[in-house]
């Protein structure tokens, strides 16, 4: 059973930087500027109710915590949380997690309504399901897949799939697309799915090739009848590679990160390029542990050769044990090696307004600024929202400015751990795995 989805074995808890070359760092700290024209909303409350099988009962209706972040489509919003869910009076229960959907107020209302989409349900001998889904979801034509840690023939999760009704119908579909092994395929897919331009999806395994602890990159193509996965790059043993892939549509390249890896195990970026039909990895830029951040937890945003994440920890010159940092990993020139440029580096975890602990990616709007969560920090230490905007007149000048801090109770979230997700008019929606009417964790809704 997969208790919850923190894969961690990682501690939770300006104008431009400098470019960070081996022995000099300088670094340049824009303090947080309080945001006054700003509006925050609690858009659902989650209510995990304690777990009973009886038969007697009747359907649990359990609302499950959240912990990934939010897809926005056709003005809706739809995740996944990774217990809860409804049941089958007389047959079974579930509190393996769901997948639900959010929809707006009716006309003249002010409350958001959810639906739930799927049950993931224990596995029985009629029935194989995924179970735990950690990740958010993603649409491709029309329907959704994700991806859940648990479950599937082999118990090590799968990909599914959730097809909308038919017209005049209520009741999605819910359908594996593949299913992981432990053999050469590895399993349990903690972070989320990545589509290129071509329906291909691309995610990473926290087990490696037969159960190693090791994580794996791979690939899955689909054609009507038939899923097939391929292992693109296997971690050493020891080493674990997140989710949230990018891939360059461009050239094809992969590029992602890793909380643990890299030559100092602080982490570090990396690169897999395909020549002459092999996959390579290239190690961009490995973290130490001091002023240039620690554990990489998040995905990247960018393109080749300009790409943007988030340290969890590290930003303290002499040890790990910092709030974390925002950082761009740039090539000077095409071609040249990659250096990398502290954005913000956070003071949250010494007691400051700041931000601590950025355990998820960034969100980019229509204007170019990069959006995020910390976990921890802020004015009552239970997380903070942040913006990292470009300079209006020069290239490559970034400045930060926290937004918000939660506050926690029933009537706000606190301690946001996922990717924020944005509106074409500038809203910014995002969940939180506590607080609420039941201290359960929220949806919410951020306007700048």
């Amino acid at each position: 059973m997969i208790l919850n989805c923190l894969s961690s074995r990682w501690p939770n808890r300006v104008p431009v930087g400098s470019p960070l070359i081996t022995a000099a760092v300088a670094l340049f700290i824009l303090s947080s500027v309080p945001a006054d024209a700003q509006t925050e909303a609690v858009l659902h409350s989650f209510n995990y109710a304690p777990f009973q099988q009886n038969t007697a009962c009747p359907p649990s209706t359990q609302d499950g915590l959240p912990y990934a972040g939010l897809l926005l489509y056709k003005g809706h919003l739809y995740g996944t949380t990774p217990e809860g869910g409804a049941g089958e009076k007389g047959v079974r229960y579930s509190r393996d997690g769901m997948a639900f959907k959010l929809n707006p107020p009716e006309s003249g209302e002010t409350v958001w309504g959810k639906t739930t989409l799927h049950s993931f349900l224990p596995d029985t001998e009629q029935n194989i399901d995924g179970n735990y889904p950690c990740s958010n979801l993603i649409e491709e034509n029309g329907k959704f897949y994700g991806t859940t840690v648990g479950g599937g023939e082999h118990d090590l999760g799968v990909l599914f799939a959730l097809t909308p009704p038919p017209k005049g119908q209520t009741d999605w579909t819910e359908s594996l697309v593949y299913t992981f092994t432990g053999l050469t395929d590895g399993g349990r897919p903690f972070g989320g799915l990545t589509v290129d331009n071509t329906g291909t999806f691309y995610g990473a395994n926290y087990w490696g090739v037969n159960g190693a602890e090791a994580g794996l990159i791979f690939q899955i193509n689909c054609d009507p009848s038939l899923c097939i996965e391929n292992t693109l790059y296997s971690a050493p043993l020891g080493t674990y590679i997140n989710g949230g892939l990018l891939v360059d549509n461009g050239d094809g390249s992969i590029f992602g990160t890793s909380p643990n890896g890299g030559q100092y195990g602080y982490g570090n970026v990396f690169q897999l390029t395909l020549s002459a039909g092999k996959w390579n990895y290239y190690d961009l830029y490995d973290f130490t542990g001091g002023a240039d951040g620690a554990y990489p937890n998040g995905g990247l945003l960018g393109s080749a050769g300009d790409l943007f994440g988030t340290a969890q920890r590290g930003g303290d010159a002499t040890a790990p044990e910092g709030s974390g940092v925002l950082f761009e990993l740039r090539e000077l020139t095409p071609g040249s090696p990659y250096t990398l440029f502290i954005q913000h580096t956070f003071t949250g975890l010494n007691g400051s307004p700041d931000g601590s602990a950025p355990a998820a990616g960034f969100y980019q709007d229509a204007s170019g600024s990069y959006w995020g969560t910390c976990e921890y920090g802020g004015s009552e230490d239970r997380g903070t929202i942040f913006e990292l905007y470009p300079d209006r007149y020069k290239v490559h000048v970034w400045h930060y400015q926290q937004m918000y801090s939660f506050i926690g109770g029933t009537n706000d979230g606190a301690y946001p751990e996922a990717t924020l997700t944005g509106d074409s008019s500038g809203n910014l929606y995002g969940t939180t795995s506590s607080g609420g009417t039941a201290s359960d964790g929220t949806i919410f809704e951020f306007t700048p």
